[in-house]
């Protein structure tokens, strides 16, 4: 439980990726239902994190343009969504690549439009 608080107030973004060890994406936990799940319960002791707290998260492929990403973050109320590419093998699992923020899709147009002018 203090490693997915201190996750928590390690992270500037709104989300915390759940990842199983070989790198496969599981979810995200938002900040929301984090502290909705320490209101009701008061005690984390007994979360386990991938089964009881993540949702499953609709990642961005690597291949997503920015605009699409933006569009999903504002689809799904959410300030960053997890990043996944292809597993090894061309399975189904994704690997969980990194997280993309609002904040940094924003930065990125920001470059374009002055480079741009």
């Amino acid at each position: 439980r203090h490693q997915l608080v201190a996750a928590a107030a390690a992270t500037r973004h709104g989300v915390i990726p759940v990842v199983e060890e070989d790198g496969t994406l599981v979810g995200v936990i938002s900040h929301h239902t984090l502290r909705e799940a320490i209101i009701a319960r008061g005690d984390l002791a007994a979360v386990l994190v991938a089964e009881d707290l993540a949702e499953a998260a609709d990642a961005l492929r690597e291949e997503q343009t920015l605009r699409e990403a933006l569009a999903a973050m504002n689809a799904r109320g959410l300030d960053a969504l997890p990043v996944v590419v292809a597993g090894e093998g061309g399975g189904g699992a994704k690997r969980f690549a990194g997280l993309l923020s609002r904040a940094v899709v924003l930065e990125a147009y920001e470059r374009a439009l002055t480079s741009a002018v």
